[in-house]
């Protein structure tokens, strides 16, 4: 699982440039035993923008008949909007809300790839956008209990 694929340095630099890039994250390793059916679900979720699967058999053959993921983000409902004559603004309104949404589950996170730890000034500009766009200040509350 990976956010974005680095070059021969280690650098992330374009997320949509693919050639000469590998994937360095986090990963999980399932050993299944040969028996038909078999099913992997890590036991935390994931977030990932590239997923690579690395398949190793012995001396049986291995199908893959299904892979499916399921997003996972706070069930904000989103009662503010933004909209633009210039429509390169739009989309840009679009990826911070569906990042507002997959920092947030049952608390605010700085990012919900690397640390996933609620901080006051990330928790702060979060609970803002909560009450603007979505009305709901749930995870503000939660937030309040915890730092008190």
């Amino acid at each position: 699982y990976a956010e974005a694929l680095i070059d021969d340095k280690g650098e992330k630099r374009n997320r949509n440039d693919i050639v000469g890039k590998h994937i360095q994250g986090i990963f999980d390793e399932f050993l299944p035993d040969g028996a038909r059916n078999r099913t992997f679900m890590p036991l935390g979720w994931k977030t990932w923008r590239y997923l690579q699967l690395d398949i190793e058999t012995a001396d049986q053959p291995l199908e893959v008949e299904k892979l499916r993921t399921w997003f996972t983000a706070y069930p904000f409902e989103q009662r503010g909007r933004f909209e633009s004559n210039d429509n390169s603004l739009n989309p840009i309104w679009e990826i911070g809300w569906r990042t507002s949404r997959l920092d947030a589950h049952d608390t605010y996170m700085d990012t919900h790839y690397h640390e996933r730890m609620q901080y006051v000034g990330d928790t702060r500009i979060q609970a803002l956008i909560s009450y603007t766009v979505g009305g709901d200040d749930r995870l503000a509350r939660q937030a309040i209990q915890a730092f008190n």
